[in-house]
This record gives structure tokens, sequence and C-alpha cells, in this order.
């Protein structure tokens, strides 16, 4: 790994206290870009990306749907979901076609998604995803045109405080895994001393 962590130390800091202020005064253009920043200081592989759509898909894998009959909890992602032809009787008085179903990963059962009852598995805290959504846009509501108590200044507080988390995780794995070069020179040294200094018994 590059000697790079002693020259980026500082910029880090700055970084995190120009984002601070940003947020504080309400400057979310500057603060996003702060956090990109910040984001590319960082080797490519510990970066954090920013993905509403992966973020998504790791979101939705927590969400479970419980079977009305034997009550087991089946992960979304290990379900298909399907159109079965309504007969004529429910088409009359349903007025559909088709009706979506799912079947059961525990008792086989078909069970109507309009019958489904749907659980959020509960993440532990803290978690790191090394991805977070895309920044909240704000709308032309009255709502988010307020300035202290807005809607969207709560949203964007939540995203960058995430996002902060989520770098900062991040920045602390490349700090336990960094090696300085002149640290990787003299353990090579070292080893080739040991290497010098063995003495090989014939057996």
């Amino acid at each position: 790994m590059e000697s790079r962590l002693p020259d980026i130390n500082t910029e880090f800091i700055n970084y995190r206290n120009e984002v601070r202020m940003a947020l504080k005064s309400g400057n979310y253009r500057a603060m996003i870009g702060y956090i990109n920043n910040l984001n590319a200081l960082l080797p490519d592989h510990y970066q954090v990306k920013i993905s509403t759509e992966e973020y998504n898909k790791i979101v939705k894998s927590k969400e479970l749907l419980i079977c009305p009959g034997c009550k087991k909890e089946s992960n979304q992602d290990d379900i298909k979901v399907r159109n079965k032809l309504n007969p004529p009787f429910e088409l009359l008085l349903s007025g559909n076609e088709y009706e979506k179903i799912w079947t059961c990963t525990a008792c086989k059962e078909e069970i109507m998604m309009k019958n489904t009852e749907f659980m959020i598995e509960k993440l532990s805290k803290p978690h790191y995803f090394q991805i977070v959504p895309d920044p909240p846009t704000r709308s032309k509501s009255l709502t988010d045109m307020g300035i202290s108590n807005s809607r969207f200044k709560i949203l964007m507080q939540d995203w960058t405080y995430n996002c902060m988390a989520e770098i900062a995780h991040q920045e602390s794995k490349y700090r336990e895994e960094y090696v300085p070069k002149d640290t990787e020179f003299a353990e090579t040294q070292d080893d080739n001393k040991l290497e010098e200094g063995m003495v090989v018994v014939e057996q």
C-alpha cells in the first residue's frame, strides 16, 4: 500500500470541518462536494459508493414475508412473485384478471400477496454497507421551503450523518491495514537476514 496516509491526514480533518460548517449553515450543495472530496481521499476499494439503487437492494433483502398459514418468515430474495389467472367468480368480484401470488418457503402453500403481512428485519447497529443512497432532493412543497424545521433539513442531516459514518468506518479500516513503506522495507531486510543466518540441518 502506498505511503500516502500521513499526507492526507490534514485533508481528512479539513474536509470534516467543512462538512460540519456547511451542514450547520444549510449550504448543502457545498457540503455534498466536501463529502465527495473526503471520500475521494480514500483508495478506490475503500471508497463509499453513493447509489440509491444498490442501497435499496441491500435494504430490500431485509424485508420478510410472513405466511398467514404456518406463520413462518420468508426472505423477499428467496421467493418469486408470479401472476395467477383468477377463476370467473373472482374475476367478477375483483375485476382483476390476474392475482399476484407467492409460495411459502416453509409450507409450500400458494399465498396471495394481498393477504401477506410484511416485516422489515431490524438491522443491528451500527451497520456498515460501504454504500449509501443518493442525497435527498429538495421538493417544491411549502414544507421544504421552511428554514429550521423543514422535512428536507431533517432528511439531509440524516443522510449526512449516515454518509460520514460510512466514510469514517472505511477510513478506520484503511488506517488499520496501512503499512508505511519504510516498515515494509525494514521487515523485508529482517527476513533476508534471517534467511541468510539459517542453518540447514540434514536429516
